[in-house]
């Protein structure tokens, strides 16, 4: 059974290629079309079930961020793994290479170029960066080591085991990351620092919203009339508050679980200064009451109570009051940058200073009247109002999207069938019960196992015309992976990292990159490994050689990222994003050329 395979006429190593050359369109389509596939079924479904399951567990954010965003991240690369490691295949191992120096150089590169010039350049942090590259580094060695000296040509279980306890040792010290930190680079506190810091306290206490990966789907980003970044931008970092429920209960009086008119006027009153008569109840409840039955539920209520320009007022005022410790109706001109902070606006220094200008008319202190008037006719509240809109919609989940129909535009209707297979049938199977609409947080782990599911089916047939194209055009498996596999299963990562990247988070963007490739190697390799050993009762084989140049290429990539950002003293410049590009096609065409001349690529 554990016998090498014999390759003397290719009968059992080599793919079968496509009957006729004109079938490559035709799986060249069904290719590009199931990575979208995959995209929709990991960020739709896949992910908010992560993050429920994570809120069940009671995971902190660092431990969650580790362990199942992680795995929502590299779910395609492992499924490809788990299936190219079964079949026999280089394919899975070239995803997992291909996926990484992606990540490492490609998106990385993305996302400093596509960052706007009030945000550049993007300023890193020693620590984030400088933790995950050295721990990544250490896998990739331990990796070289095991198929290049240890067992070379093939992985035993108790290799495959090591490499699996190093993610352990990988979460561990992301549980304890703050210790360490502050261990290895103490911060300098300064009276700014602490400022700034009970800013983002501020900010995330009174606002309904706060940054996660909670947010609407790929593809209601895709089906959109708006620019793809500019609406992702504005959706990626939405995620319902439990303060939403609280609110609820606080205004269903007689715990009946849903709300009638007189609780509905009483929740108008807190919002508002305003009289609040019969006709402006009559609105707002025919804009809540969607099934028409009089009443409003929880679902309901937080859609709409989410993206109400009445709460957004009443979120403004209390963040308005917390720089004003007089209680006067007044703060100090000069904290008008923390109050934005607070706000959680985007605002450069330029803009700030425009607005303090507007305000500096020979006194110290701005009125909250003056404040919220300039305020509610900037470009800042057009952002929160749709912002909030777009926190709506996540919280209708993927049927919000499946029964939006029809679109306004040709394109966005084109896009809606031609993805419908796909949608409906996930919104039937896995989506039946979208944790994103409130009070379905329950059914996570139903969700969970119906996208894992979605997923394998999605790698499998990925694979399999993968590797029919490359049969049909002479083209080797493992190359196959590290190219296309590699880049589609990829895009979610390399969207989601340019979104925060032109936010102007730069750390964020980074360790997203680097931790989801430590996730690929410490699990994408070795579980497929461990499961063959156990079911298969053999080693794993593998081409010993070429495997370990591309390892230890990519470990030299990874430490030419590192030099040339200590070079430009931790800021992500144009200059350096254009390098990394061309690092990215150096190791593409060097690791295909190395395949080319050494003959692998026959049968």
């Amino acid at each position: 059974m554990c016998d090498e395979p014999d390759d003397e006429n290719g009968d059992s190593s080599c793919p079968e290629p496509a009957s006729h050359w004109a079938f490559v369109f035709v799986y060249a389509l069904g290719t590009l079309y199931f990575f979208v596939a995959i995209a929709i079924v990991c960020d739709e479904l896949f992910v908010p079930a992560l993050e429920e399951i994570a809120v069940v567990w009671d995971m902190s954010d660092d431990v969650a961020g580790a362990t199942l965003m992680a795995a929502g991240g590299s779910a395609p690369e492992l499924a490809t793994s788990l299936i190219g490691t079964f079949s026999g295949s280089d394919v899975g191992f070239g995803t997992i290479v291909g996926s990484a120096v992606f990540n490492v150089l490609f998106v990385i590169a993305c996302c400093v170029l596509w960052t706007p010039k009030e945000m550049a350049p993007l300023e890193l942090t020693g620590w984030p960066l400088g933790r995950d590259c050295i721990y990544y580094a250490c896998t990739l060695v331990m990796v070289s080591v095991m198929f290049g000296f240890n067992t070379p040509g093939k992985i035993e279980a108790w290799e495959a085991c090591f490499l699996f306890c190093l993610y352990f040792g990988y979460i561990l010290i992301m549980k304890f990351n703050e210790d360490l930190q502050n261990y290895f680079s103490p911060p300098k506190i300064s009276s700014e620092d602490t400022m700034a810091k009970e800013d983002k306290t501020v900010a995330r206490k009174n606002s309904i919203t706060y940054p996660s990966n909670y947010r609407a789907g790929f593809f209601h980003l895709i089906s959109q009339d708006a620019p793809l970044l500019e609406t992702a931008g504005v959706s990626v970092v939405f995620k319902i508050k439990g303060d939403v429920k609280e609110v609820f209960d606080q205004l269903d009086e007689d715990k009946s679980g849903t709300l009638e008119a007189n609780e509905i006027k009483t929740l108008l009153k807190m919002l508002t200064d305003t009289e609040v008569t019969d006709e402006v109840v009559a609105d707002v409840m025919s804009q809540l009451d969607i099934d028409n039955n009089g009443l409003i539920d929880f679902a309901e209520f937080t859609v709409w109570y989410v993206k109400s320009e009445q709460r957004l007022q009443q979120e403004e005022k209390i963040i308005f009051q917390s720089l004003d410790p007089e209680m006067d109706g007044f703060v100090q001109i000069s904290n008008l940058g923390h109050l934005l902070t607070r706000l959680s606006v985007k605002f450069t220094q330029e803009q700030l200073d425009e607005a303090t200008k507007h305000f500096e008319t020979g006194k110290e202190k701005i009125s909250w009247e003056e404040f919220s008037d300039w305020f509610e006719n900037s470009p800042f509240w057009a952002e929160k109002i749709r912002g909030a809109e777009m926190a709506a919609d996540a919280a209708e989940g993927i049927w919000g999207d499946l029964y939006d129909f029809p679109k306004e535009t040709l394109s966005a209707n084109i896009i809606y069938l031609v993805m419908a297979p796909i949608t409906w049938s996930l919104g039937l199977t896995a989506g039946i019960k979208d944790v994103r609409i409130p009070g379905n947080g329950g059914w996570c782990f139903l969700q969970f196992f119906l996208s894992i599911i979605w997923i394998g089916v999605y790698a499998y047939l990925l694979v399999d015309w993968v590797t029919i194209i490359g049969a049909t055009l002479g083209i080797p498996e493992v190359v196959m992976g590290l190219t296309v596999l590699a880049a589609g299963t990829s895009v979610p990562d390399l969207l989601s990292s340019v979104v925060v990247a032109r936010a102007g988070k730069g750390d964020m963007a980074v360790s997203s990159s680097i931790g989801s490739n430590i996730f690929d190697v410490t699990v994408g390799l070795p579980v497929p490994w461990i499961l063959f050993n156990i079911f298969i009762d053999c080693p794993v084989i593998v081409g010993a050689d070429n495997l370990v140049i591309s390892v230890l290429v990519l470990l030299l990539m990874v430490l030419l990222v590192v030099s040339s950002v200590f070079a430009t003293d931790w800021k992500m410049t144009h200059g350096m994003g254009a390098t990394m590009m061309v690092l990215y096609v150096v190791f593409v065409v060097q690791d295909v050329t190395r395949v080319y001349l050494t003959g692998s690529q026959t049968c």
